[in-house]
This record gives structure tokens, C-alpha cells and sequence, in this order.
């Protein structure tokens, strides 16, 4: 049977696509992390996805890519987090 997932059914697929974020970084996949949190970000991009953003964005560091890129996913974790300092300070 093919049916939308509730909400709390949604809100588990999406901690465990976070947490398979997470294991690619300590993995050094860095593309599949990227892979992971661009799919995550396309059916969900609201607020409560800034660990998405912000492991992508170390995914994307990691992998060299432009200080534009890296800068721009650090603002967009900067203003979710509200001036968190534990993610702030790992930024910036």
C-alpha cells in the first residue's frame, strides 16, 4: 500500500536521513552526504531541518568547494539556529 506517511512517520524518515548525514562525514563521504542532505532539503526545507543544512554544508567544505558555497550554508545554519553558540562557534 502506497500512502503518504504521517507525520511522525515523516519526522523519523527525516532523523534517520540526519543521522545517515552524520555517518557519511565521519566516513568521509562526503559526496553521499551532500547526495543525502539535497534530498532531505527538497521535500522539507523548513527550519527544523538546520542540522540538514548544516552537515552539508561540512560536507561541502570537506570537499573543497567554494568559500561562497560553504558561507552561504553557514548563514543559512546561523539564522536557524537563532545565534546558538555551539553551531556558531563551529562556523564561523
Amino acid at each position: 500500500k502506497n500512502s503518504v506517511p504521517s507525520a511522525a512517520g515523516r519526522a523519523l524518515q527525516l532523523q534517520c536521513s540526519v543521522n545517515l548525514m552524520a555517518c557519511y562525514l565521519k566516513l568521509g563521504e562526503f559526496e553521499e552526504c551532500v547526495n543525502e542532505g539535497s534530498e532531505v532539503l527538497s521535500y522539507d526545507s523548513g527550519t527544523a531541518n538546520a542540522k540538514a543544512y548544516y552537515r552539508r554544508g561540512q560536507a561541502y567544505k570537506e570537499l573543497g568547494l567554494s568559500c561562497a558555497i560553504v558561507y552561504s550554508f553557514s548563514i543559512c545554519v546561523y539564522k536557524l539556529y537563532c545565534n546558538r553558540s555551539e553551531v556558531t562557534g563551529r562556523v564561523f
